[in-house]
């Protein structure tokens, strides 16, 4: 299928890393980010060389995701100092390291996340990923460890964050469609806010600084943004989960229970969280449990109770 949430299976279709190094804080990533450098095509060219490492993405008006995959890129030590140039130069982009939201290739090898080509439909849930997703499905886990996040939080980030910066870049509505449910949660205002940070209609299109300095004051926003949702999920969703996955393994161990919780169908936690959430999700991963262990006993009953055939020779 689609989902793609293991460390194993998202780190065996990315590039390849170098060895981990210190944590760093969102201050120093924030900082980093206020000193960037974003030019455009002529700036670009009048360099002098060797050439330093370059993000790629498109210029004229921009959007949620790019920022959004730009601010995790520049939590990474190899993006770290990278000049951000906003152009739609082939020449230009060719040239670049890593390239997002534009050129109609999707290569994570070779570090090409757009997804605006035709027949492009990669997805992590059910909503088509912006560069935003790619950026977060090949590189979440290295952004989750250069900040100190444990890995465990990946999907909840996604799910929680990126996902809607996805669903309304490639105008999908939260909700609609054939379903009667959600198709993702709507946790922020994000895209709307980094909108407002583009030139007005009755402004100088022309004025290419303006609009640079503008979207890195974007890339600001959504790495800020960015942050609080790593740190909510680290610090409350993460804990009170385990919480509720303690008392659920619990249920059965009837030494220090009364007769009343030794009913298995009830979750006694230790202290008090928020706990919802985590029972239907708990509810929904038996559930799946129970339909997949069904399905292992039918096809061993059909095994097991298959005809042999027989050829005649005559």
């Amino acid at each position: 299928g689609n989902r793609i949430f293991t460390e194993a299976a998202t780190m065996a279709m990315s590039p390849a890393r170098g060895p981990p190094r210190a944590v760093q804080t969102s201050t120093v990533v924030v900082g980093r980010i206020r000193e960037s450098e974003v030019v455009s095509t002529q700036e670009f060219e009048k360099m002098a060389l060797p050439k330093p490492v370059t993000i790629g993405t498109h210029d004229g008006t921009f959007h949620c995701d790019e920022a959004l995959a730009i601010a995790m890129l520049k939590c990474l030590e190899d993006y770290e100092d990278a000049v951000i140039i906003r152009t739609r130069d082939a020449a230009v982009l060719g040239t670049c390291d890593v390239v997002c939201d534009v050129g109609a290739v999707y290569d994570p090898l070779l570090g090409r996340f757009d997804h605006h080509q035709r027949g492009f439909d990669e997805k992590l849930t059910k909503t088509k990923l912006s560069s935003a997703g790619l950026i977060w499905r090949h590189y979440g886990y290295d952004v989750l460890a250069a900040l100190g996040h444990p890995s465990a939080i990946y999907e909840r980030v996604y799910e929680r964050f990126v996902e809607h910066i996805d669903g309304i870049d490639n105008g999908v509505e939260a909700f609609g469609g054939t379903s009667t449910l959600k198709n993702y949660e709507v946790s922020t205002t994000l895209p709307a806010r980094v909108g407002r940070l583009n030139l007005r209609w009755n402004e100088d299109a022309r004025a290419t600084a303006e609009v640079n300095a503008r979207f890195k004051r974007a890339v600001e926003l959504c790495a800020t943004e960015l942050f609080e949702a790593l740190d909510d999920a680290a610090r409350s969703w993460l804990p009170a989960r385990r919480i509720v996955f303690a008392a659920f393994e619990d249920r059965f161990n009837e030494t220090s229970m009364t007769p009343r919780q030794r009913d298995h169908r009830l979750l006694l936690l230790d202290t008090y969280c928020p706990f919802v959430s985590h029972v239907f999700d708990l509810e929904t991963r038996l559930q799946s449990q129970q339909q997949q262990q069904q399905q292992q006993r039918q096809c061993s009953n059909f095994v097991a109770h298959r005809p042999t055939l027989y050829m005649h020779h005559g």
